[in-house]
């Protein structure tokens, strides 16, 4: 729609184009927002990771998914190993008459090229889950549909994400063999540099209040984000 035609139109259908605009930059803005996060929280922790929680969960398409049991594996090298999952207070998990329920898993380090804007990678596959309680209660059966999400932690508690397995479907054994890679930055500013460079003033801003993680994001941080990638650009 040209100038012009913009023009030629009533007050009420220039409103209502405006309104629809502003949604359209706002789900841009908001886009953004959500790609720089999470590329923060992945690829920005330059201190390392110190552990991977790893919680069990029972899948529902209908509600939110059920607890089953978590895990929290410090970042070391490991070969297969096998942890008991635990609930909330730290008690066993376990079927009405089975064993306690346990989690496989292991974890290696694999070190990138030195000219790489990581310096490696902390590599967790969590093999599989063993004696898993059954909660599929209201659907009749004794099974679950079990899955895994694995959430990092930095050394300094400033970065944390999370990814998932696939959703093993009636199963209180289920195998996933997924491997999740936890990189390291070797350099803390990349992030920093390559947001100023998009929107000049924004690299400077503190990250950890505009870019927080998953759990802790707000309203209020996308609105400060807002604020500076709207910053008017610096004088030559």
């Amino acid at each position: 729609l040209s100038s012009e035609s913009h023009a030629e139109l009533d007050e009420a259908e220039r409103l209502d184009r405006a309104t629809f605009w502003r949604y359209y930059m706002g789900g841009i803005d908001r886009l953004a927002w959500e790609a720089a996060r999470c590329y923060r929280h992945r690829f920005g922790a330059a201190n390392g990771w110190l552990t991977a929680h790893v919680t069990v969960y029972d899948f529902d398409s209908c509600s939110d998914s059920d607890f089953i049991g978590q895990a929290s594996l410090p970042l070391r090298p490991t070969e297969e190993t096998t942890v008991q999952l635990t609930d909330f207070s730290g008690g066993e998990v376990r079927s009405m008459r089975g064993p306690p329920a346990t989690l496989t898993y292991r974890i290696a380090w694999r070190a990138y090229p030195a000219e790489s804007r990581l310096r490696g990678a902390w590599r967790v596959t969590i093999l599989r889950a063993d004696h898993l309680p059954g909660l599929d209660h209201f659907q009749g059966r004794l099974t679950s549909d079990p899955f895994a999400v694995v959430t990092a932690v930095s050394q300094d508690g400033r970065f944390r994400f999370r990814q998932q397995t696939c959703v093993v479907e009636r199963q209180l054994n289920p195998s996933w063999d997924e491997t999740f890679q936890l990189p390291v930055a070797a350099d803390p500013s990349a992030l920093h540099t390559a947001l100023d460079a998009a929107a000049p003033g924004l690299g400077a801003a503190p990250l950890g209040g505009v870019l927080p993680h998953e759990e802790a994001a707000d309203e209020e941080d996308l609105a400060e984000w807002d604020s500076c990638s709207t910053m008017p650009p610096r004088a030559p």
